[in-house]
């Protein structure tokens, strides 16, 4: 699980701080370092801050950031590739379709929609196509604990939520915090329905990986989705939201990732 990891970088103080994450995976043994340069020139490329390198500077960027991947431990390659007609987003896909990463980590750029910044356009741009898991990390953001020391971990119980839950353990998460959101009722008895029933599920995922050795905490909140678990994340204190990128309304209908 996530032995083999995908990182594409621009060179950035940003993309830095993200590739020091990676040795923090439990289960990470391979990193393929990726950067992009657009086709026949050398533009401004949306994941830097800067002028893109020459293509002779980025090897030697890429040899630099090689050298530390093995330096903490990983067997690490290197790879320089070009966006045809700009398409960096599609050139880090186009690479990932051949190594087959099992996970692919990239560096959050810009502003997020929930705390008024948005995500870089290739890092959304990876979220929103890929068809493996992606790990998006805030570097700015991260201080203290490592990255999977209290992982949030929503829950609608659908399929692919519970396949997320499978990851705890095998991703030896020590600590987790196990929430779902009542979005919506019909009447407030209904309402006491649902809560009734989300209490009772997510008892028995806590019993279920407590017994694998995963300390959890459960919380039930209503209200917007999204909403909620982002002001649970601000203030429970997670190094990390897992998520599937599919709900269960949205499973159904296999669009290419959910609202929330």
């Amino acid at each position: 699980m996530f032995e083999r990891v995908l990182f594409a970088t621009d060179f950035s103080d940003d993309a830095r701080a993200t590739a020091a994450r990676i040795p923090e995976i439990p289960t990470a043994r391979d990193v393929i370092l990726v950067h992009v340069l657009e086709q026949g020139r050398a533009p401004r490329i949306p994941l830097l801050s800067g002028p893109a390198p020459s293509t002779g500077d980025a090897e030697a960027a890429l040899a630099r950031e090689r050298a530390t991947l093995l330096g903490w431990g990983l067997d690490a390659t290197d790879r320089l590739v070009e966006a045809v007609e700009g398409d960096i987003t599609g050139a880090i896909l186009d690479l990932a379709g051949k190594e087959r990463p099992s996970l692919i980590v990239v560096g959050a750029r810009g502003r997020n929609i929930i705390s008024g910044l948005f995500l870089g356009s290739v890092s959304a741009g990876v979220l929103r196509r890929a068809r493996t898991h992606v790990l998006v990390v805030h570097a700015p953001k991260m201080s203290g604990g490592k990255l999977f020391s209290r992982v949030l971990c929503p829950v609608d119980f659908s399929k692919p939520s519970l396949q997320v839950v499978s990851l705890l353990h095998r991703l030896k998460v020590p600590e987790a915090v196990l929430l779902h959101v009542v979005t919506s009722a019909e009447s407030e008895a209904e309402m006491d329905v649902l809560i009734r029933d989300a209490e009772e599920r997510l008892a028995g995922l806590k019993a279920r990986l407590e017994e694998e050795g995963v300390r959890v905490q459960t919380l039930l909140r209503t209200g917007p989705a999204a909403d909620e678990i982002c002001e649970v994340a601000a203030g429970a204190g997670v190094s990390l939201v897992m998520l599937p990128r599919l709900g269960r309304t949205d499973y159904i209908t296999n669009i290419p990732i959910g609202g929330t």
